[in-house]
Protein backbone atom coordinates (compact mmCIF):
# COMPACT_ATOMS: atom_id res chain seq x y z
CA UNK A 1 0.00 0.00 0.00
CA UNK A 2 0.86 3.59 -0.54
CA UNK A 3 1.16 4.81 3.27
CA UNK A 4 3.74 1.44 3.60
CA UNK A 5 5.66 2.85 0.42
CA UNK A 6 5.70 6.37 2.31
CA UNK A 7 7.32 4.47 5.01
CA UNK A 8 10.11 3.29 3.84
CA UNK A 9 10.51 6.19 1.54
CA UNK A 10 10.97 8.28 4.70
CA UNK A 11 13.23 6.31 6.07
CA UNK A 12 15.65 6.76 3.67
CA UNK A 13 15.05 10.40 3.44
CA UNK A 14 16.21 10.20 7.44
CA UNK A 15 19.38 7.89 6.49
CA UNK A 16 20.43 10.13 3.09
CA UNK A 17 23.60 12.85 4.25
CA UNK A 18 24.99 13.09 1.68
CA UNK A 19 24.91 16.56 0.38
CA UNK A 20 24.96 16.05 -3.87
CA UNK A 21 21.47 15.38 -5.95
CA UNK A 22 19.73 12.05 -5.48
CA UNK A 23 17.37 10.03 -8.32
CA UNK A 24 14.18 8.54 -6.10
CA UNK A 25 12.05 6.08 -7.90
CA UNK A 26 8.69 5.06 -5.83
CA UNK A 27 6.43 2.63 -7.44
CA UNK A 28 2.90 2.26 -5.83
CA UNK A 29 0.11 0.21 -6.94
CA UNK A 30 -2.76 1.04 -4.76
CA UNK A 31 -5.51 1.95 -8.11
CA UNK A 32 -5.06 -1.71 -8.78
CA UNK A 33 -7.38 -4.85 -9.14
CA UNK A 34 -8.44 -6.26 -7.02
CA UNK A 35 -9.49 -2.19 -5.95
CA UNK A 36 -9.93 -2.94 -2.23
CA UNK A 37 -8.89 0.76 -0.53
CA UNK A 38 -8.61 1.48 3.22
CA UNK A 39 -12.20 1.36 5.40
CA UNK A 40 -12.25 5.23 5.63
CA UNK A 41 -11.59 5.55 2.31
CA UNK A 42 -14.55 3.63 1.56
CA UNK A 43 -16.80 4.99 3.81
CA UNK A 44 -16.41 8.25 1.63
CA UNK A 45 -15.86 7.44 -1.75
CA UNK A 46 -17.96 3.80 -2.07
CA UNK A 47 -20.43 3.92 1.31
CA UNK A 48 -22.27 1.38 0.02
CA UNK A 49 -20.07 -0.62 -1.63
CA UNK A 50 -18.98 -2.30 1.77
CA UNK A 51 -20.99 -6.14 0.89
CA UNK A 52 -19.17 -5.68 -2.35
CA UNK A 53 -16.23 -5.94 -0.82
CA UNK A 54 -16.61 -9.44 0.80
CA UNK A 55 -17.75 -10.35 -3.14
CA UNK A 56 -14.39 -9.29 -4.38
CA UNK A 57 -12.38 -11.00 -1.85
CA UNK A 58 -14.72 -14.55 -2.69
CA UNK A 59 -14.43 -13.86 -6.67
CA UNK A 60 -11.12 -12.67 -8.01
CA UNK A 61 -11.48 -14.07 -11.35
CA UNK A 62 -12.85 -10.94 -12.66
CA UNK A 63 -13.32 -11.67 -16.38
CA UNK A 64 -15.86 -13.62 -15.35
CA UNK A 65 -18.11 -11.27 -13.81
CA UNK A 66 -20.97 -9.91 -16.01
CA UNK A 67 -21.42 -6.71 -16.51
CA UNK A 68 -24.34 -5.87 -15.06
CA UNK A 69 -25.39 -2.19 -13.26
CA UNK A 70 -24.07 -2.94 -9.59
CA UNK A 71 -21.31 -4.66 -11.03
CA UNK A 72 -20.05 -1.69 -12.84
CA UNK A 73 -21.03 0.88 -9.78
CA UNK A 74 -19.26 -0.83 -6.79
CA UNK A 75 -15.99 -1.15 -8.92
CA UNK A 76 -16.12 1.92 -10.36
CA UNK A 77 -16.47 3.95 -6.89
CA UNK A 78 -13.81 1.15 -5.48
CA UNK A 79 -11.76 2.46 -7.96
CA UNK A 80 -12.30 5.75 -7.46
CA UNK A 81 -11.26 5.38 -3.90
CA UNK A 82 -8.19 3.79 -4.36
CA UNK A 83 -7.10 6.62 -6.16
CA UNK A 84 -8.52 9.03 -3.50
CA UNK A 85 -6.05 6.85 -1.07
CA UNK A 86 -3.29 6.96 -3.83
CA UNK A 87 -3.67 10.97 -3.89
CA UNK A 88 -3.50 11.23 -0.17
CA UNK A 89 -0.35 9.34 0.20
CA UNK A 90 1.45 11.78 -2.22
CA UNK A 91 0.32 14.36 -0.44
CA UNK A 92 1.91 13.03 2.23
CA UNK A 93 4.89 12.54 0.59
CA UNK A 94 4.98 16.50 -1.15
CA UNK A 95 4.51 17.41 2.89
CA UNK A 96 7.42 15.63 4.14
CA UNK A 97 9.58 16.87 0.93
CA UNK A 98 8.58 20.36 1.60
CA UNK A 99 8.80 19.77 5.42
CA UNK A 100 12.91 18.47 4.58
CA UNK A 101 13.44 21.41 2.66
CA UNK A 102 13.98 19.33 -0.74
CA UNK A 103 10.51 20.35 -2.69
CA UNK A 104 11.53 23.63 -4.57
CA UNK A 105 14.66 22.18 -5.83
CA UNK A 106 13.33 19.17 -6.59
CA UNK A 107 12.19 17.44 -10.25
CA UNK A 108 8.87 15.35 -9.66
CA UNK A 109 7.56 13.71 -12.05
CA UNK A 110 3.97 11.66 -11.43
CA UNK A 111 2.82 8.93 -14.01
CA UNK A 112 0.93 5.91 -14.13
CA UNK A 113 2.27 3.13 -16.85
CA UNK A 114 -1.58 1.99 -17.73
CA UNK A 115 -5.25 2.74 -16.95
CA UNK A 116 -8.35 0.14 -16.41
CA UNK A 117 -10.80 -0.84 -17.93
CA UNK A 118 -14.49 -1.38 -16.42
CA UNK A 119 -16.21 -3.24 -19.66
CA UNK A 120 -15.51 -0.07 -21.93
CA UNK A 121 -14.88 -2.55 -24.49
CA UNK A 122 -15.92 -5.97 -23.38
CA UNK A 123 -13.15 -6.69 -20.45
CA UNK A 124 -11.81 -5.73 -17.20
CA UNK A 125 -9.12 -4.52 -15.62
CA UNK A 126 -5.94 -4.14 -18.11
CA UNK A 127 -3.27 -5.81 -20.13
CA UNK A 128 -6.20 -7.13 -22.79
CA UNK A 129 -5.95 -4.12 -25.49
CA UNK A 130 -4.91 -0.80 -26.38
CA UNK A 131 -7.54 1.30 -26.00
CA UNK A 132 -8.38 4.18 -24.58
CA UNK A 133 -8.81 3.69 -21.21
CA UNK A 134 -5.77 1.44 -21.39
CA UNK A 135 -3.29 3.42 -22.78
CA UNK A 136 -3.71 7.17 -21.94
CA UNK A 137 -1.98 8.24 -18.61
CA UNK A 138 -1.62 10.87 -16.23
CA UNK A 139 1.19 12.72 -16.20
CA UNK A 140 2.35 15.95 -13.45
CA UNK A 141 5.82 17.33 -14.02
CA UNK A 142 6.91 19.71 -11.00
CA UNK A 143 10.53 21.14 -12.39
CA UNK A 144 12.98 22.86 -9.90
CA UNK A 145 11.80 26.36 -8.89
CA UNK A 146 8.16 25.94 -10.47
CA UNK A 147 5.74 27.43 -8.73
CA UNK A 148 2.38 27.58 -10.77
CA UNK A 149 1.13 24.96 -12.92
CA UNK A 150 -0.04 24.88 -16.68
CA UNK A 151 -1.96 22.43 -19.14
CA UNK A 152 -0.12 21.42 -22.02
CA UNK A 153 -2.08 19.97 -24.57
CA UNK A 154 0.55 17.63 -26.52
CA UNK A 155 0.98 14.02 -26.12
CA UNK A 156 4.09 12.11 -24.80
CA UNK A 157 4.85 8.65 -24.50
CA UNK A 158 6.66 6.78 -21.79
CA UNK A 159 9.47 6.65 -24.01
CA UNK A 160 9.86 10.18 -23.60
CA UNK A 161 10.51 9.96 -19.75
CA UNK A 162 13.87 8.83 -19.56
CA UNK A 163 15.73 11.02 -22.04
CA UNK A 164 13.54 14.36 -20.52
CA UNK A 165 15.49 13.05 -16.85
CA UNK A 166 18.40 12.73 -18.79
CA UNK A 167 18.48 15.84 -20.69
CA UNK A 168 17.28 18.29 -17.65
CA UNK A 169 20.16 16.53 -15.51
CA UNK A 170 22.80 17.42 -18.19
CA UNK A 171 23.31 13.56 -19.14
CA UNK A 172 23.60 12.94 -22.71
CA UNK A 173 20.76 10.99 -24.05
CA UNK A 174 22.69 7.47 -25.71
CA UNK A 175 22.14 7.26 -29.86
CA UNK A 176 19.55 4.24 -29.29
CA UNK A 177 17.27 5.57 -26.52
CA UNK A 178 13.69 6.14 -28.02
CA UNK A 179 11.77 8.96 -27.12
CA UNK A 180 12.51 12.29 -27.26
CA UNK A 181 12.81 15.20 -23.96
CA UNK A 182 9.88 17.32 -23.11
CA UNK A 183 12.30 19.58 -20.79
CA UNK A 184 12.35 22.42 -23.12
CA UNK A 185 9.06 22.93 -24.47
CA UNK A 186 7.25 21.56 -20.80
CA UNK A 187 8.77 24.83 -19.31
CA UNK A 188 8.56 27.19 -22.34
CA UNK A 189 5.66 29.82 -22.37
CA UNK A 190 3.54 27.97 -24.96
CA UNK A 191 4.01 24.16 -23.85
CA UNK A 192 0.86 23.20 -26.61
CA UNK A 193 1.21 21.36 -29.12
CA UNK A 194 2.97 21.94 -32.17
CA UNK A 195 1.52 22.03 -35.92
CA UNK A 196 2.52 18.62 -36.78
CA UNK A 197 3.20 16.04 -33.79
CA UNK A 198 5.18 12.67 -33.56
CA UNK A 199 3.31 9.53 -34.27
CA UNK A 200 2.41 7.83 -30.60
CA UNK A 201 3.11 4.00 -30.77
CA UNK A 202 2.00 1.40 -27.96
CA UNK A 203 2.42 -2.15 -27.96
CA UNK A 204 1.29 -5.10 -25.55
CA UNK A 205 2.52 -8.37 -25.40
CA UNK A 206 1.04 -10.28 -22.55
CA UNK A 207 -0.77 -13.53 -22.20
CA UNK A 208 -2.12 -13.60 -25.40
CA UNK A 209 -1.79 -11.90 -29.01
CA UNK A 210 0.76 -9.03 -29.87
CA UNK A 211 -1.36 -5.57 -30.36
CA UNK A 212 0.41 -2.47 -31.82
CA UNK A 213 -1.10 0.60 -31.79
CA UNK A 214 -0.26 4.04 -33.21
CA UNK A 215 -1.80 7.63 -33.22
CA UNK A 216 -1.18 10.06 -35.62
CA UNK A 217 -3.24 13.31 -36.88
CA UNK A 218 -6.12 12.30 -34.95
CA UNK A 219 -6.64 8.63 -36.13
CA UNK A 220 -5.76 5.49 -34.47
CA UNK A 221 -5.33 2.20 -35.68
CA UNK A 222 -5.23 -0.50 -33.38
CA UNK A 223 -3.59 -4.07 -35.10
CA UNK A 224 -4.11 -7.62 -33.38
CA UNK A 225 -1.29 -9.98 -34.71
CA UNK A 226 -0.70 -13.76 -33.84
CA UNK A 227 2.55 -15.36 -34.61
CA UNK A 228 3.52 -11.77 -36.39
CA UNK A 229 0.72 -11.72 -38.63
CA UNK A 230 -1.97 -8.91 -39.10
CA UNK A 231 -5.77 -10.59 -37.82
CA UNK A 232 -7.22 -7.84 -37.22
CA UNK A 233 -7.44 -3.91 -37.84
CA UNK A 234 -9.37 -1.30 -36.14
CA UNK A 235 -9.57 2.83 -37.18
CA UNK A 236 -11.09 5.12 -34.93
CA UNK A 237 -11.44 9.17 -35.46
CA UNK A 238 -10.39 10.30 -32.57
CA UNK A 239 -11.96 13.63 -32.58
CA UNK A 240 -15.17 12.50 -33.30
CA UNK A 241 -14.82 9.22 -31.27
CA UNK A 242 -12.95 10.06 -28.18
CA UNK A 243 -14.23 6.22 -26.32
CA UNK A 244 -13.33 4.50 -29.54
CA UNK A 245 -16.28 2.85 -30.15
CA UNK A 246 -17.00 3.09 -33.94
CA UNK A 247 -14.25 1.34 -36.06
CA UNK A 248 -13.86 3.22 -39.17
CA UNK A 249 -11.32 0.96 -41.36
CA UNK A 250 -14.09 -0.02 -43.79
CA UNK A 251 -14.92 3.88 -44.38
CA UNK A 252 -11.18 5.44 -44.77
CA UNK A 253 -8.81 2.47 -45.83
CA UNK A 254 -6.36 4.53 -47.18
CA UNK A 255 -5.96 6.50 -43.84
CA UNK A 256 -5.76 2.79 -42.35
CA UNK A 257 -3.22 1.60 -44.96
CA UNK A 258 -0.84 5.26 -44.11
CA UNK A 259 -0.91 4.02 -40.23
CA UNK A 260 -0.11 0.64 -40.59
CA UNK A 261 2.78 1.51 -42.49
CA UNK A 262 3.73 4.06 -39.81
CA UNK A 263 3.35 0.61 -37.72
CA UNK A 264 5.75 -1.53 -40.01
CA UNK A 265 8.30 1.15 -40.06
CA UNK A 266 8.58 1.20 -36.41
CA UNK A 267 8.73 -2.88 -36.34
CA UNK A 268 11.83 -2.50 -38.56
CA UNK A 269 13.97 0.15 -36.75
CA UNK A 270 13.37 -1.98 -33.02
CA UNK A 271 15.21 -4.73 -34.67
CA UNK A 272 17.72 -2.19 -34.35
CA UNK A 273 17.19 -1.07 -30.91
CA UNK A 274 18.58 -2.20 -27.75
CA UNK A 275 19.22 -6.05 -26.75
CA UNK A 276 17.52 -7.41 -24.23
CA UNK A 277 19.27 -9.35 -21.22
CA UNK A 278 18.31 -12.11 -19.26
CA UNK A 279 17.44 -10.99 -15.25
CA UNK A 280 17.60 -12.99 -12.64
CA UNK A 281 14.90 -11.98 -10.29
CA UNK A 282 15.04 -12.41 -6.53
CA UNK A 283 12.17 -14.27 -5.08
CA UNK A 284 10.33 -11.50 -3.43
CA UNK A 285 10.57 -8.83 -6.59
CA UNK A 286 9.22 -12.48 -8.41
CA UNK A 287 6.73 -13.19 -6.67
CA UNK A 288 5.36 -9.84 -6.39
CA UNK A 289 5.13 -9.53 -10.78
CA UNK A 290 3.90 -12.75 -10.56
CA UNK A 291 0.82 -11.29 -8.45
CA UNK A 292 0.56 -8.17 -10.45
CA UNK A 293 0.28 -10.82 -13.70
CA UNK A 294 3.59 -9.78 -15.62
CA UNK A 295 5.20 -13.11 -15.07
CA UNK A 296 3.35 -16.37 -16.11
Amino acid sequence: ASNRVNERVFHWLDGYQEDKPFFLYIHTVDPHDPYLPPKEFRSRWAPDSEAFVEIIRAHTRRQTWEPTPEVLENLSALYDAEIAFNDHSFGALVASLRERGLYDDALILVVSDHGEEFYDHGRWTHGKGLFVETVNFPLIVKFPGQTEGRRARRPVQHVDLMPTLLAFSGISIPQAVEGESFADWARSESPDAPEVEPPIFSHLHLDGPLYLSVLDDGWKLIQRRVEDQRVRSMLFHIAEDPLEREDRLAEFPVRGALLAALLEGKLRRQEHALNTQEAVLDPELEESLRALGYLQ
